[in-house]
């Protein structure tokens, strides 16, 4: 079943757990623009709909904009992109923590190995 560029960023929003006006200011536009979208009063405009993309990366622009590959049986292709986005950002944020570990382990050894040379000195 086909469904309106209203009724997709609808499930965007739903997606995300945000209502008409925190999607508003997440993609920075007033919030009775994202009302005429959702009620198919208008579409939005191509800048509309980047920012739409921008702000939710893990959305399939084919999707929004066509509508394709919208459902596939049981799975929803939007939820299973953005599983995979979060995953990632998962990914990201555990790599950051690596490395600013990393960081922090390579500041305690010079740290520790100023000690052992001032030890040294002393015994000598």
């Amino acid at each position: 079943m086909e469904t309106t560029l209203g009724k997709r960023i609808e499930n965007i929003m739903k997606n995300n757990k945000l209502n008409q006006r925190e999607f508003a200011e997440k993609i920075n536009v007033k919030k009775q623009y994202v009302s005429w979208w959702v009620n198919d009063k208008v579409e939005p405009g191509y800048k509309s709909i980047a920012r739409i993309l921008q702000a939710f990366p893990e959305v399939d622009a084919n999707w929004l904009i066509r509508g394709k590959n919208e459902k596939n049986g049981n799975n929803n292709i939007v939820n299973e992109q953005k599983a995979i986005y979060n995953i990632c950002k998962e990914c990201e944020n555990k790599e950051r923590t690596i490395r600013n570990l990393n960081y922090i382990i390579d500041d305690l050894k010079c740290k520790l190995n100023e000690c052992f040379k001032k030890l040294k000195e002393k015994k000598i």
